[in-house]
């Protein structure tokens, strides 16, 4: 009674376990894109290292809000459901906010 190579999955356990890789996938690239939440909390509000932070999270959040938007509009078609769209964007938008919030509470 040996074990079988073949892991039984639905396409349901499929779709959960991609979409769940592209959400981590969406918070990683962030996370490499943006400013460290250190280096955030460290800048103080008006000087010319605020605004090149600040620059700095636009640049990650164009950058990547469009491949997160490509990849959850690719995987909406090919699951014809919305979900894995809102739930990209959804983790994108939430860390973003995070790290505006954290660098707009700096102190002055």
């Amino acid at each position: 009674m040996g074990l079988s190579p073949n892991i039984p999955l639905t396409t349901d356990q499929a779709v959960c376990m991609l979409l769940g890789f592209a959400v981590w996938e969406t918070h990683k690239a962030y996370r490499e894109a943006a400013p460290g939440l250190a280096e955030l909390r460290k800048c103080s509000t008006g000087s010319g290292d605020y605004y090149t932070q600040r620059q700095n999270l636009v640049d990650a959040d164009v950058t990547i809000g469009l491949v997160g938007l490509g990849a959850g509009i690719a995987a909406a078609i090919m699951t014809k459901r919305l979900e894995p769209l809102i739930f990209i964007m959804a983790t994108l938008g939430t860390v973003a906010w995070y790290h505006h919030s954290v660098l707009g509470s700096s102190p002055v």
